[in-house]
């Protein structure tokens, strides 16, 4: 008897494992989804050369390519600096970030830059210096962005098709090793 028991725990600690739910619920349909429509909408300008107040495929800054992004998604017009964006947003613990949600950075003395958190400790946002600028990915565990990272903003409700993204675990602690990217989430590569 207890070895029956020992093979259905091992079975199904294995089929957790495995079967890829620890990220991802089935709860909401992903034709339905507003975080993947804005993100796989931000993810066609990978590649947009960076343009200082610029909002379209010629170029575009930071808060451009948010604002680009949500326009192009849902018609909406939100603000066009960063610390507007900030300040319109509402703010979230950093456990509970879902893909879809804003990432804002101080890389001067105010909330100076913004992105779009993808999943997996990743996010695109439009650089404006460094090796790569542009609408690029970058990663929370990149020193400049750990450094500089300050606060989230949710610009739609928390979907239950990414409650495992936010299990509770810190942005800065999530990467592709612990969650991968939502498979509704167009191909990329950094």
């Amino acid at each position: 008897m207890k070895n029956k028991h020992t093979i259905f725990l091992c079975f199904c600690a294995a089929f957790f494992l495995f079967s890829g739910t620890s990220c991802f619920s089935a709860e909401t349909k992903t034709e339905t989804s507003k975080r993947l429509a804005l993100i796989n909408t931000a993810l066609k300008y990978l590649g947009t050369p960076y343009r200082y107040t610029g909002t379209t495929a010629k170029g575009m800054d930071c808060s451009g390519f948010v604002y680009r992004s949500i326009l192009d998604t849902f018609g909406t017009k939100v603000p066009r600096r960063s610390d507007a964006l900030a300040v319109y947003t509402e703010k979230i613990r950093d456990e509970d970030i879902q893909p879809g949600d804003l990432l804002f950075f101080k890389t001067t003395n105010r909330i100076s830059h913004v992105g779009i958190y993808l999943g997996a400790g990743l996010f695109i946002h439009s650089a404006s210096d460094g090796p790569q600028t542009g609408v690029i990915i970058s990663g929370l565990h990149e020193t400049y962005w750990r450094k500089h990272y300050v606060l989230a903003g949710r610009i739609n409700p928390a979907e239950t098709l990414f409650s495992g993204e936010a299990a509770g675990m810190h942005i800065m602690l999530r990467n592709k090793k612990n969650c991968r990217i939502h498979p509704a989430i167009k191909e990329f590569t950094l």
